[in-house]
């Protein structure tokens, strides 16, 4: 089954049915037959025509200042965003990703633990990861191993390996 993708209506188009379905010259079924738009996004389009209608009305003698503002806060973002991908590059390049990953402050409450790592180009989990310290089982098991090679260099696996297990069992065997 091909995976569908959700269409975009432009705002000329919705403004257009949606004014149809307020004059109520046509069903709802009509309407979607004729546009090839489900009749509840119809009906969604409608009531939000509808409830939109006041606006038309309000006075805005300050339309050229928002403009204006627009120009300059894309501008601003623009900036914002040519500086972002600078200092991530420059990031990568001077300090490696356990530096960077001292740089992240847990408790900051302006700026989310992800964004940091996001703009420190670092993986979360490095972040969360707490390492686990060796059981002193291991411990053990790897000293005895280290002082059975040192003693027998010459010996393969299969030797160091038995003898270890012996001699652990016998410790076992000692202890209880």
């Amino acid at each position: 089954m091909k995976k569908q993708t959700r269409r975009k209506f432009n705002l000329a188009l919705k403004a257009k049915v949606a004014l149809e379905a307020v004059k109520n010259q046509k069903t709802l079924a009509e309407l979607a037959k004729e546009f090839d738009i489900n009749p509840v996004m119809i009906s969604k389009w409608k009531a939000e025509f509808i409830g939109n209608l006041s606006a038309t009305f309000e006075k805005s003698d300050n339309t050229d200042s928002k403009e204006i503002d627009s120009k300059e806060l894309y501008a601003t973002i623009d900036k914002l965003q040519v500086e972002n991908d600078f200092f991530k590059k420059k990031l990568q390049e001077v300090g490696n990703q356990d530096l960077r990953i001292l740089l992240i402050q847990p408790r900051n409450s302006k700026i989310s633990i992800r964004k940091q790592c996001e703009l420190l180009s670092v993986n979360r989990s490095r972040v969360y990861y707490k390492p686990v310290d060796e059981k002193p089982e291991n411990i053990e098991m790897m000293n005895i191993m280290d002082r059975h090679l040192t003693k027998h260099p010459i010996e393969g696996v299969k030797s160091m390996t038995l003898k270890t297990f012996c001699h652990l069992f016998l410790k076992i065997k000692l202890i209880s």
